[in-house]
């Protein structure tokens, strides 16, 4: 993909990362603006999350983001997908899948055995549904109605060792 290059995320892009995520969902930002400071302030259970960001060159804006951790307690070997968004504009580009690739070849080489992700049944997800079923993600799991009437909570995984 030319003209995008991967960089991790630093504290000072929580604003832009965080207003690229409220575009598209902004139900996602609160939580999100959580999640960062937290992840930023030392981490916690967070702390060996990874992101990065995909910026155009010379500009250092973040365009998308893409990151990945282990949740508290998961047993070993599990990874989870985490915040995986792209500025308005830029989305259809393949800033999603550029950051996707950097996460499984890094999940990989650290060893994980599968990445699971969370989204939602929502038509305005249709398209992050796609990429993640075209990297092989297999749906394993869906809770009936649990973002509201009618809308699914998906549980996708992909299994890294085969």
């Amino acid at each position: 993909m030319s003209g995008f290059a991967l960089r991790p995320m630093r504290a000072a892009d929580v604003e832009a990362v965080v207003a690229l995520i409220a575009a598209h969902d902004p139900d996602d930002a609160p939580p999100a603006r959580d999640y960062f400071d937290y992840l930023f302030a030392g981490g916690g259970w967070f702390a060996g999350d990874v992101h990065h960001v995909a910026v155009e060159p010379p500009s250092d804006r973040p365009l998308a983001v893409g990151g990945y951790g282990r949740k508290p307690l998961a047993a070993p070997g599990i990874l989870w997908l985490r915040w995986l968004y792209a500025a308005p504009g830029y989305r259809g580009c393949g800033l999603g899948r550029l950051l996707l690739g950097r996460i499984l070849d890094e999940a990989r080489a650290g060893g994980a055995r599968k990445l699971y992700l969370d989204t939602t049944s929502a038509p305005s997800f249709a398209r992050a549904r796609a990429v993640y079923e075209h990297y092989g993600f297999v749906l394993e799991g869906r809770l009936a109605d649990y973002h509201g009437d009618g809308e699914d909570k998906l549980i996708y995984a992909l299994d890294l060792a085969g």
